[in-house]
């Protein structure tokens, strides 16, 4: 991230974290409010010779804080020195401002986009938390007027209203829902206290890669190096598109079946720029329960802004129920994301739901690609890889990853199959060696990596079914001639169907109709079941009874999902 952001600044290390200008606009901001709350009787022409003539003990506070800002005593002429500071403060608010950031301060807001009263704000919340001499002014003057603190942001509040920028203006700014609250700028301090944000102090000090609130809710790759390499190779054209569209500068939908590796695309375009990326889930960043969007997507603003990363917010299929319940929280959703105006990536796994595409197209603008699956040749190649990254030799990967090829498995669902394959070997090679038969290479079985498929894909399937276990052969089954050769025929076309679709280009032909189905009628117990079991065993997949009791729902529409999204999973599992 440093490297991100020095791009943006090349001199980002030899620039002070407060300019001289600010700290002096800041401290005349609360010399001015301390001269306001000083009595008319001191500001005479000889009351202030001498610190005894203040009218009560209680100014005492307030006459050395005025020393410290204006840097000497209050001289006799304490009305002329009110009256300059009066002028001071005007003219450092009127001066134009320097050319290029002179701080971290000013390259902040410059990323914020930042300008008025909302950089006035900005640096006045910074300066009286950051300055020493300043942090100590306003806490006196918080004393004086009986206010929470010098964060308090009534007591900034007074700053602004006293020199003439408008009462409410702080409150308006960095209260709930402000503007430099929103964007990540500022945070509560306590009750009534605002202050800078921890992503700004860290820039300020120059840690940029200080950790996030976010960092519990990261997104990382499951693809080892070489598979990414891989993945990058294989979806060459789609990060290029993928390039083009977040060139447009504006928010990204990329949707895909379930794990086909949106976060990896992401990065792999990100390197192609030059970019750090940063991934997070969707979740989080909704507050549910009033439709609002939650304080994590202030700080996810204020990195995307000074950090100059990629933003990846996954998983958005899992906000789609409470989108479709509420249109609103979706709509303050995107526009939150929009008024980051940096690069940010939406990923959806499955189908994105009609009304919400119409809704971020439309109403967002936002560009969709949905990403195709991977052909079957280029599945096995990654599975490939993924073995060979767990320490499996290359005659023993080519081997398994033929099995695994025809799972319509994702880039992170592969690196998950072969990762949970292998633990199963190394379950079986621990329950070895307790018996005494220590196996010498530890190497998943084909069955281990058909299992592991379809573990990493399966989600629904298991929730409103149950597998079926086949335990018996074809020389099990009795059937008329005709009945068994059709049973065989619609195996042996179910295996060759992705060699049809995608080698010979069968597919391109047929935009429709791609499925298999069968439907096997008779009274119970003649063996549907079982010639079900037999052509998921010959063919190496696994066979799901579905209950469809678990899947109607009494809500309109619901069980249609429930079926179409079943039957979706079963076609990218290959499941019976």
């Amino acid at each position: 991230m440093a490297k991100a952001a020095e791009s943006k600044a090349p001199d980002f290390d030899a620039l002070p974290a407060l300019s001289e200008a600010a700290i002096a606009r800041t401290r005349a901001f609360w010399r001015h409010l301390a001269w306001q709350l000083l009595p008319e009787t001191f500001v005479g022409t000889d009351a202030g010779k001498d610190e005894v003539d203040l009218p009560s003990p209680s100014n005492a506070s307030l006459l050395a804080m005025l020393r410290a800002l204006h840097g000497t005593r209050v001289n006799e002429d304490a009305k002329a020195q009110r009256d300059a500071a009066a002028s001071h403060l005007k003219e450092l608010l009127e001066a134009k401002p320097a050319a290029g950031p002179a701080s971290r301060l000013d390259l902040a807001a410059d990323l914020f986009g930042v300008d008025g009263q909302a950089r006035r704000a900005l640096e006045l919340v910074a300066v009286s938390e950051v300055d020493t001499l300043t942090a100590h002014s306003a806490r006196v003057l918080s004393s004086r007027l009986q206010r929470d603190g010098g964060h308090d942001i009534n007591l900034l509040d007074d700053c602004f209203a006293v020199a003439g920028l408008g009462a409410g203006t702080m409150r308006r700014l960095c209260g709930p829902r402000g503007a430099l609250r929103n964007i990540g700028a500022v945070i509560d301090r306590d009750a009534s206290g605002v202050g800078l944000s921890a992503t700004v102090l860290d820039f300020l000090d120059g840690r940029l890669d200080a950790p996030s609130p976010l960092d519990e809710h990261a997104v990382r790759l499951r693809l080892p190096g070489d598979g990414l390499q891989t993945l990058g190779r294989q979806r060459s054209t789609w990060t290029a598109v993928l390039e083009r569209a977040v060139g447009l500068g504006r928010p990204v939908l990329l949707s895909g079946m379930p794990g086909f590796g949106g976060p990896a695309m992401v990065a792999l375009m990100a390197a192609n720029r030059g970019l750090a990326w940063r991934g997070v889930h969707a979740q989080p960043l909704v507050d549910d329960e009033n439709g609002q969007v939650s304080d994590l997507m202030a700080v996810l603003h204020a990195e995307a802004r000074l950090h100059g990363v990629v933003q990846v917010i996954h998983h958005l299929e899992r906000l789609e129920k409470s989108f479709r319940e509420d249109l609103d929280s979706l709509r303050r959703f995107v526009d939150a994301l929009v008024r980051i105006e940096r690069p940010i990536v939406l990923v959806h796994e499955g189908p994105v739901a009609a009304e919400i595409g119409v809704h971020l197209a439309i109403e967002a603008g936002l560009i969709h690609i949905e990403v195709q699956p991977m052909p079957v040749e280029e599945r096995g190649e990654l599975l490939k890889v993924c073995l060979a990254a767990g320490g499996i030799g290359e005659e023993d990967a080519d081997k398994l990853a033929e099995a695994g090829k025809h799972y319509s498995l994702g880039p992170d669902q592969a690196a998950a199959a072969i990762a949970f394959a292998q633990q199963r070997a190394q379950l079986r090679a621990a329950r070895a060696a307790a018996e005494g038969d220590a196996l010498e290479e530890v190497v998943p079985t084909i069955a281990e990596v058909r299992h592991a498929c379809t573990t990493a894909m399966t989600n629904r399937l298991r929730k409103y079914g149950s597998r079926v276990i086949c335990n018996v052969d074809w020389d099990d089954l009795v059937l008329p001639d005709e009945q068994l050769a059709a049973v065989h025929d619609l195996s042996r076309f179910a295996r060759v169907r992705d060699k049809l679709f995608d080698t010979f280009g069968f597919g391109d032909k047929l935009s429709y109709g791609r499925a298999l189905s069968a439907m096997f009628s008779g009274p119970s117990g003649t063996g549907k079941t079982m010639v079900a079991g037999l052509i998921a065993k010959d063919l190496g997949v696994e066979l799901y009874r579905v209950d469809l009791s678990r899947v109607v729902s009494k809500y309109i529409g619901e069980t249609e999902e429930r079926l179409g999204a079943l039957f979706d999973e079963a076609g990218q599992v290959g499941a019976a």
